[in-house]
């Protein structure tokens, strides 16, 4: 009897298992471009530029995967910053690799809202100069590189088949942490999932 109460949970629990592991593919696949908006303080320093989105992860149940999330975003410097410094043209730009969890609030719908942030490394190069030739600044300036930690927390809403590939728009804040200051932006992202 035990045997057979023990053979039957196990049957359940890989039938119930399986179902479940159809229903949804483990590994997904992202990638889209958008506008990048500057936001708080950073705002004053910065205005809007556009941004690359990619990445890569595993559904773990049909409503919660982990992405590995990698964003380019280029931001222009705000004019009144740029004839502060005496340039003409100027741009602020970072390439960030952050683990994301993502909680899937509709995953079984044709539309799906889902939530999602968490953090990661900023390779962040500080405002470049363009080599406009300008009184007492002939020659152009770019800031060194820098490797920052951050974080990133946002949603989206996707459209398509119930499980399968979908259309998607997604808003993330990010907060680069500078040292004494954060750089706080928004990719606002259109793409595909699948």
């Amino acid at each position: 009897m035990k045997y057979f109460v023990w053979v039957s949970c196990v049957t359940v629990v890989t039938i119930s298992g399986l179902s479940d592991a159809q229903e949804f593919n483990r590994l997904t696949i992202a990638t889209g471009v958008g506008f990048s908006p500057a936001l708080g303080t950073s705002a004053h320093n910065l205005n809007y530029g556009w941004n690359l989105d990619g990445g890569f992860g595993v559904n773990l149940t049909s409503y919660l995967g982990i992405m590995v999330d990698n964003n380019y975003s280029t931001i222009d410097v705000s004019r009144a910053t740029l004839a502060s410094h005496g340039y003409i043209s100027g741009n602020w730009a970072a390439f960030s690799v952050t683990l994301d969890p993502i909680v899937h609030l509709t995953r079984k719908k044709p539309v799906d809202f889902y939530v999602t942030g968490g953090g990661g490394l900023y390779h962040v190069e500080n405002p470049f100069f363009g080599m406009y030739p300008m009184p007492e600044a002939a020659v152009g300036v770019l800031s060194p590189t820098l490797n920052k930690p951050g974080l990133d927390i946002g949603g989206g809403i996707a459209f398509g088949s119930a499980l399968r590939s979908k259309v998607y728009v997604e808003a993330r804040f990010n907060s680069v942490f500078m040292g004494s200051y954060h750089t706080n932006y928004v990719p606002v992202t259109f793409g595909f999932r699948w």
